[in-house]
């Protein structure tokens, strides 16, 4: 597994809290915390960096296919 650079964690956490945030919006927190929880997480803060890509995905993906 890679490592992620400081500056890779960053961003990732920048893009899942963004998409956390918008899915939010849309679909209610409950919503977002299901995703989380499929991840044994309830947010950025507690997940496991091996799931970083796999999450970000779920929440880009369920935004944007409404």
């Amino acid at each position: 597994m890679h490592t992620l650079t400081p500056t890779e964690k960053r961003i990732q956490e920048d893009n899942i809290n963004l998409y956390s945030s918008l899915n939010e919006q849309k679909y209610g927190r409950e919503a977002v915390q299901f995703v989380f929880k499929k991840y044994d997480a309830t947010g950025f803060y507690d997940l496991s960096p091996s799931y970083y890509q796999d999450i970000f995905y779920e929440l880009y993906g369920m935004y944007y296919n409404d």
